[in-house]
């Protein structure tokens, strides 16, 4: 058995495609990998820990930072850091429970709802004249990188953890432009209004390459991974044409992945939901090093399949336990079976993370989510003979 390396050295180790002493454990350093705050108040109960008051990484999604004596628990090896919002914007929820963010997209969180949902988008009726005309937020204003390179400093020299960067919107390009324009616009105008998606992709790739130029300025050099986004999948297959998105939208993700990587070598993380095997080529040639969250349940996305195609090429980061039907509706031992199924396919020459498959959500209890970490690590080892 391999002696035991630090978590920073285990994640590295993993993005490498070298075999650690057990695969690297993630929850809660992404958007994307990360506890519903009422998955997390149950984790804490379940686990015997207090907490007060929660840090929201996504509050649209209501999705939360883990309490780090909860993460220590459940032998967490990454953590995840951004900047702050700027002073300029003040999130205010009226009396509807509805707010608007720094970007000017409203969301309201109705009482049977578990998140935040759009209910308005500021570019809708926009033409070419209003997007010139349209005011993006500062990416470099002073105050959103207030305290960030000692915060991140801090984090490299006490802890072991792997540091995950996450900017804002994870850079996504396809999503937010649906988020601006609303989503039927946005499939409309692939459809009929070219000129308009690309003046707005460069636009969004401009104002994500200013925060990121700052941003590895200020902490480039401490940090394992930067968390990108843009959904390419739905559960049965590509979300649009693959010949679409490598002429209208491939062209940004390559060029935004290509100044990332000529700035840091922190390894590319992609968050891409659902059926993106016809993809999986370009997001390869678009110099991802990552693919999450590996949704299993979504057409031709077997994990052994996926391994066996990509595995030398791409590290999954992610696919850890059904979460469609296994994680919220299994047994203990329906999930701890499933956990080792995806493991044994996921696991051989390094390569892979595990997490959840996206965010838990609420009605998955903190004994699930302690039984599966549990099994992540004791069966997710290195150098011993697995046993089913």
């Amino acid at each position: 058995m391999s002696a035991e390396l630090s978590s920073r050295e285990r994640v590295n180790r993993t993005l490498r495609h070298q075999e650690a002493d057990r695969i690297p454990l993630d929850l809660g350093s992404t958007p994307f990998t990360t506890v519903h705050l009422e998955v997390a108040k149950d984790l804490n109960r379940y686990l015997g820990e207090a907490q007060e008051s929660y840090e929201f990484i996504s509050f649209s999604a209501q999705a939360v930072k883990l309490n780090p004596q909860v993460s220590k628990k459940l032998n967490i090896d990454t953590c995840g850091v951004t900047t702050r919002l700027p002073d300029s914007y003040r999130m205010r929820i009226d009396e509807t429970n509805s707010y608007e963010d720094e970007w000017g997209i409203r969301y309201r969180k109705v009482p049977a709802s578990y998140q935040y949902d759009f209910i308005q988008h500021p570019l809708e009726e926009a033409d070419l004249d209003d997007l010139e005309n349209f005011q993006f937020p500062d990416p470099v204003e002073e105050t959103r990188f207030a305290g960030f390179r000692e915060n991140v400093k801090q984090i490299y020299e006490e802890t072991d953890k792997a540091i995950v960067l996450n900017p804002p919107y994870g850079c996504q390009i396809m999503a937010v432009e649906a988020w601006l324009t609303g989503f039927e616009r946005h499939y409309c105008d692939i459809a009929a209004d070219q000129e308009f998606i690309h003046a707005l992709s460069r636009r969004l790739m401009d104002w994500y390459m200013r925060w990121l130029d700052r941003a590895l300025d200020e902490v480039g050099e401490y940090i394992s991974v930067i968390a990108c986004a843009d959904d390419l999948g739905i559960q049965s297959g590509p979300m649009i044409r693959p010949e679409t998105y490598r002429e209208l939208f491939q062209p940004y993700h390559k060029e935004l992945y290509s100044f990332i990587k000529k700035r840091t070598d922190a390894r590319i993380f992609l968050h891409s939901c659902g059926s993106v095997v016809q993809f999986m080529d370009d997001i390869i040639e678009n110099g991802v090093d990552i693919l999450n969250p590996v949704q299993v349940t979504a057409k031709d996305m077997d994990t052994k399949f996926l391994k066996e195609r990509w595995g030398d090429k791409i590290t999954f980061w992610g696919g850890g336990c059904n979460a469609q039907k296994v994680l919220p509706f299994g047994t203990l031992d329906e999930v701890e079976a499933e956990v080792r199924m995806r493991i044994d396919d996921l696991k051989p020459g390094g390569g892979f993370v595990f997490a959840p498959i996206h965010n838990i959500l609420p009605g998955i209890s903190g004994e699930k989510v302690n039984a599966m970490y549990r099994v992540a690590k004791e069966y997710g080892t290195y150098g011993q003979k697995e046993e089913k």
